[in-house]
């Protein structure tokens, strides 16, 4: 085969690889599309979901809520406001410290299944 057969062979094999990558771009990209919009969509869902339980929980403490007594619902909100805030700072603290709770069990555990490996191979040597 000559260089002139050899490179046409080449240029050709490019021209394959070109066309298999712009293809491969598009359905890329068409893939991440379809998914950033269903995370969008899930995004939406779940700031929807969110809103109809803040909405059932106002429904069910406070009733009804409409133009006559939204003023007043504010008002209560606004007095509430500070002791809300504290009961969420310490639901907060409390469930920071469960998780580390569990993390220091896990670790605990781990230094006596780690001890008690140490005290088996001992036994072995």
């Amino acid at each position: 085969m000559g260089l002139k057969e050899q490179l046409e062979k080449t240029e050709g094999e490019l021209k394959k690889l070109d066309e298999k990558k712009e293809k491969f771009l598009q359905e890329h990209d068409a893939k991440r599309k379809k998914l950033m919009g269903r995370k969008k969509e899930l995004e939406s869902k779940i700031v929807q979901e969110k809103n109809e339980k803040i909405l059932n929980a106002v429904h069910e403490n406070f009733g009804e809520i409409n133009e006559e007594n939204l003023g007043l619902f504010f008002d209560i909100l606004k007095k509430n406001k500070e002791e809300f805030s504290l009961e969420m700072e310490i639901a907060a603290e409390d469930s920071k410290e469960e998780i580390s709770a569990g993390e220091m069990e896990g670790a605990e555990n781990e230094q006596r299944n780690n001890a008690g490996n140490l005290d088996f191979n001992h036994s072995f040597s």
